[in-house]
């Protein structure tokens, strides 16, 4: 075999590889031997007709199956001996035999792209552990005793802050009934029994607010300014106008921390729930500094690096990162209009991302490479477990998809990422 490699750009490279004809020959004798054992031949008994004969007739049939076979074979080869570190695939190309019978053939592949790794170890980060103190915990506690707050209809009072609000509303733009100017508007142009709460938090911006002081009875018209990142995007930053008028009042009965309630949240005691508290908050305060520090080595290894990445990675992170910006939004209310309205921002978005995503892996695996770092199969298992539970089937069944669609590999990746993301905040030095 004989292969030369072509350099396309710094991470693509094109295999030119030929075949040797005692290769094409004893390949072609075993697929000729193969239609020969079952060809069906007018003149001759099953599996009796002469090679030559079969092989006239199988013609075609066979010539595509030693392609088949070759192709693969010999391309496997290629990438040994060459030891060339493969990304992608790209292309093949249609197998050429010559008519000495030797064959030819190209395969475009992706590599992975050569770079200098700047030092990863000792990186300043500059970081505070946020300690936990009794205001902290009087915070959460009366968080929770809000959280187990009830209401009581008192209509005979104005509405204050924290209260709640039955209303009765039709918006306005310009006059014109919402529901006809935006069709989208749906559940915010009118409705009838709504609740909402006396403040800043409402379903339709500042309604909360411009109720306060309100009795039951009183009518009032109010402008709504809808802020630009408002779900719906034909409500974006648009003046509308609201005729309300208030139905009744709910006033928060704030509860107690008293033993029904510690055994209603199975806690024996208060001691134990201020315990329970700050080890809550001291994790999420280790956790903060934690992901400060991941995203400053991050920030720094992106900034000390020059790296060409493949560009083919780069279109399959670009797809994914498309697929959660999208997903994102969908869940935040958009609707499939709105996503094709800003489909070229969010593919701008998500390819600046997947560049830096892409960047970030290459250096991270060769960091993992370097320290040896490896992912175990009960790594792999246990991660495998937890997709699995995110996507609701059986582990076995993820892991099942996984190897069919190869690409239990990024699982291991992953976890060797990990390790090397964890080695350098253990080795980082604080400014």
């Amino acid at each position: 075999m004989k292969f030369s490699i072509k350099n396309l750009d710094k991470c693509r490279r094109k295999l030119e590889i030929t075949i040797p004809s005692d290769a094409v020959i004893e390949e072609k004798k075993k697929a000729v031997g193969v239609y020969a054992k079952h060809a069906n031949i007018p003149g001759f008994r099953k599996g009796k007709a002469p090679l030559n004969v079969v092989e006239n007739k199988y013609n075609k049939e066979i010539i595509n199956d030693i392609k088949e076979q070759l192709l693969p074979m010999f391309y496997q080869k290629a990438i040994q001996e060459s030891e060339i570190k493969v990304v992608n695939i790209i292309e093949y190309s249609e197998i050429n035999i010559e008519s000495d019978l030797s064959a030819k053939f190209d395969v475009t592949i992706d590599v992975y792209p050569k770079f200098k790794l700047p030092k990863y170890t000792d990186i300043s980060v500059s970081t505070k552990l946020d300690l936990v103190n009794d205001k902290d915990i009087e915070d959460q506690i009366d968080n929770l005793l809000n959280q187990f707050s009830t209401y009581e209809i008192m209509n005979e009072k104005k509405i204050e802050a924290g209260d709640m609000g039955q209303l009765e509303y039709e918006a306005f733009i310009k006059d014109k009934p919402l529901r006809e100017v935006i069709p989208e508007s749906k559940g915010l142009s009118s409705g009838k029994d709504y609740w909402v709460s006396a403040d800043e938090h409402s379903f339709i911006p500042d309604m909360g607010h411009q109720i306060i002081g309100l009795s039951v009875g009183d009518e009032k018209e109010i402008e709504i300014v809808f802020p630009k990142s408002f779900m719906i995007n034909e409500l974006s930053e648009k003046k509308v106008n609201y005729k309300i008028k208030l139905q009744a009042i709910k006033i928060k009965i704030k509860a107690e921390l008293n033993e029904e309630l510690l055994k209603k949240i199975q806690v024996e005691s208060i001691d134990q729930l201020k315990e329970i508290f700050h080890d809550q908050l001291s994790q999420q305060a280790k956790n903060k500094e934690l992901s400060e520090k991941h995203e400053q080595i991050i920030s720094y290894l992106l900034k000390k690096t020059k790296i060409d990445v493949p560009e083919s990675s780069i279109q399959q992170q670009t797809r994914e990162v498309m697929y959660n910006l999208a997903r994102q939004k969908m869940m935040a209310g958009a609707s499939q209009d709105d996503l094709s309205n800003d489909q070229e921002k969010l593919l701008s978005e998500a390819k600046e991302k997947a560049i830096e995503n892409v960047k970030l892996r290459f250096i991270g695996l060769s960091i993992a490479d370097e320290q040896n770092f490896e992912a175990t199969n009960e790594e792999i298992d246990q991660e495998i477990s937890q997709i699995a539970i995110q996507q609701r089937k059986k582990a076995d069944e993820v892991k099942s998809e996984m190897i069919n669609n190869h690409t239990i590999e990024s699982v291991s990746d992953q976890i060797k990422f990990n390790k090397a993301l964890e080695f350098m905040v253990e080795k980082s030095k604080n400014k």
